[in-house]
């Protein structure tokens, strides 16, 4: 099956903002995977937010009780562009 977003349950990649960033500061991106499938490559680009840290979590989200096996391999954040400062108020 195809990738899905917002998506409940499955394999799951999501990179999160952790500690202490405001509200408006938190971000989350997230892929779901269901299905049986070779290995394929994965990208989830985004925009961090301020200079805050992130984690990146792969697992398996499960509140439809399914069963399965979920694996990754070479898991890593590149960035692309310099970081952009933003304004507060």
């Amino acid at each position: 099956m195809a990738p899905s977003e917002g998506t409940a349950d499955g394999a799951r990649i999501a990179v999160e903002s952790i500690g202490g960033a405001p509200k408006e500061d938190i971000y989350r991106f997230l892929k779901y995977f269901r299905g049986t499938r070779d290995w394929f490559p994965v990208s989830i680009p985004f925009a961090a937010v301020g200079a805050g840290p992130v984690v990146v979590r792969c697992g398996i989200q499960n509140y439809s009780r399914f069963t399965g096996t979920a694996w990754f391999d070479g898991v890593s954040l590149v960035m692309v562009a310099p970081p952009k400062e933003v304004e507060r108020p």
